[in-house]
């Protein structure tokens, strides 16, 4: 059986436990891109042409 989502279901319903793109440079290679897995909780940096999904969010009404 996959992990739970390792992000909070009731403001982020239907996350599926993938790798998601984050805004954020790689911390210790500018030339790659930040990323989390929503699966596992990881956070690292990722080639920038790597394939990945976005997740959409905004601070406050």
């Amino acid at each position: 059986m996959p992990p739970a989502p390792a992000i909070d279901g009731n403001y982020f319903p239907n996350t599926i436990n993938t790798h998601f793109w984050t805004s954020q440079p790689g911390a210790a290679d500018p030339s790659m891109a930040s990323e989390v897995d929503f699966g596992m909780g990881f956070f690292g940096g990722i080639p920038r042409n790597v394939p990945l999904l976005v997740r959409l969010v905004r601070s406050g009404p």
